[in-house]
């Protein structure tokens, strides 16, 4: 029979305490400072190449994009990490 566990232990399951697990919101930190650094590696190419003219219809959308996408990856690994903790 199982016994109630009502939080003064560390939670396990088969065995395997679940804070020895993979850190997914370490993972999602790492991602989210590698997508902030490729996308600042495309601007420096793009005003190296072009110069300073400014961007397209397709550059804003893609600026736009890359924005959400970087600000999802920040606030998808701070809940993670809040619930970590």
């Amino acid at each position: 029979m199982l016994e109630p566990n009502y939080g003064d232990e560390a939670p396990d399951g088969w065995g395997i305490c679940f804070e020895e697990g993979l850190c997914v919101h370490r993972l999602l930190t790492v991602l989210s400072f590698y997508v902030l650094f490729n996308g600042m590696a495309i601007v420096a190419w793009r005003v190296r190449k072009f110069g300073a003219v400014g961007p397209t219809v397709e550059e804003v959308f893609g600026g736009i994009a890359w924005l959400v996408l970087l600000f999802g990856l920040l606030c998808t690994a701070w809940v993670k990490w809040a619930e970590s903790g």
